[in-house]
């Protein structure tokens, strides 16, 4: 991942989003919240027991370094 998990913050990241962005943005972080707060194992099993997350976070995480990379240029 290149940005999730890195420290950076992603609310100054978001700030700098482009409106279709910031929906999507928005919508995989929804997706990834709902599922785990519908989770009834240990936190650090979620991302085991629901690989299909990691393909959603991944995506998440290319937009997040698309905008931060675009953020570095200007």
């Amino acid at each position: 991942m290149a940005v999730l998990g890195s420290g950076v913050d992603r609310q100054t990241l978001v700030q700098g989003a482009q409106p279709l962005e910031l929906v999507v943005i928005q919508g995989f972080t929804r997706e990834i919240d709902d599922a785990f707060q519908k989770f009834n194992g240990r936190p650090e099993d979620f991302w085991r027991l629901q690989p299909q997350y990691i393909d959603t976070a991944r995506k998440l995480d290319q937009i997040l370094a698309g905008i931060q990379e675009r953020q570095a240029r200007s």
